[in-house]
């Protein structure tokens, strides 16, 4: 029986989860490795985060009116067409994170792994 399973069930299986106690195991684990990651993370960039920088990032995520939408949304979403809207859109995004200056984040304290996922590494 697994240790949080409060009624008997089968050694194999844990009955509130219906998965065995070596994949609860194993989930926990990489949750564990996750947080570390994400730990050695900002304490590789901590000295790029200035106040500023920190506000600006606070609000990625809230609905911006002048846009209808959160930065972090506008800023992921690409074009779908080949106009001159889409290209002001675009440079509207470059304008954005040129005053963030994002240009100028060297993060190369970071590893590859961790910037792949990125478009395009900062200072690169």
């Amino acid at each position: 029986m697994h240790q949080r399973c409060s009624s008997a069930s089968p050694a194999s299986t844990c009955c509130r989860h219906g998965s065995s106690p070596g994949a609860v195991k194993f989930i926990e684990r990489v949750a564990t490795a996750r947080a570390g990651a994400g730990q050695e993370t900002f304490d590789r960039v901590a000295h790029l985060l200035t106040a500023a920088r920190t506000e600006e990032l606070d609000r990625l995520p809230v609905v911006d009116d002048a846009i209808g939408s959160t930065r972090l949304t506008w800023l992921g979403k690409g074009p779908t067409d080949a106009s001159a809207k889409a290209v002001k859109a675009e440079l509207a995004k470059l304008g954005y994170l040129r005053a963030l200056e994002a240009h100028t984040l060297d993060l190369s304290a970071l590893p590859a792994e961790r910037r792949r996922s990125w478009p395009v590494s900062a200072g690169a």
